[in-house]
């Protein structure tokens, strides 16, 4: 019986896992996400070679690798670091960096089984002008103290190392998060993103 679709030409190869399967949704997510910013445009391509170059891609293949809650922060601002110092040429900033690591963690890591963990309640949640204009029509994040911005919303495109920090502490500070003892993930957050209409 023949079939409409030979598989002549096609190379298949044993690598394709699980593991890949998640790499691969989790890097288009993240790179569809961060690439949105009109001041920093790359294909998914580029972005996915970004994540495989960073420390992220190997922590998704064995997540015992991410680092303790006490220690994220400090990760974050190293995996940052190394994203913008590798992709000068894209103009990335410290806010583009930190939506492409988050969403990467997000979409790979953050599920129903995982959401109690320690490590997991840590990671980062995506920020974007969705949930900081939330956070501020609900009053939770005055961004006066925060940023001294007035209740001027900051682009998450333009972040700095301090101003991206500023806000991830602001959002601790809004759910009590606490590494020591039992507090929501970080992901909880996100109640307030909603999709406009």
């Amino acid at each position: 019986m023949s079939s409409k679709y030979p598989s002549a030409g096609i190379m298949r190869t044993n690598n394709y896992d699980i593991g890949e399967h998640v790499h691969r949704f989790a890097a288009w997510a993240a790179s569809t996400a961060a690439r949105a910013s009109t001041g920093c445009r790359f294909t998914v391509s580029a972005g996915t070679k970004i994540i495989e170059d960073s420390p992220l891609y190997e922590i998704v293949k064995d997540p015992s690798k991410l680092p303790p809650p006490e220690d994220f922060d400090v990760a974050h601002r190293e995996w940052r670091n190394g994203i913008v110092k590798k992709t000068k040429l894209f103009g990335l900033t410290h806010g583009v960096a930190a939506k492409l690591i988050n969403c990467y963690l997000k979409a790979s890591l953050i599920n129903h089984q995982s959401s109690v963990d320690k490590k997991i309640k840590a990671i980062h949640p995506p920020v974007d002008r969705i949930l900081l204009e939330a956070l501020i029509k609900n009053d939770n994040l005055q961004f006066g103290k925060v940023l001294g911005t007035g209740n001027k919303i900051p682009a998450w495109s333009k972040l700095d190392s301090n101003a991206y920090e500023n806000i991830i502490e602001a959002i601790k500070d809004i759910l009590n998060y606490n590494t020591k003892k039992p507090s929501k993930g970080l992901w909880e957050i996100e109640e307030w993103w909603e999709l406009k209409k």
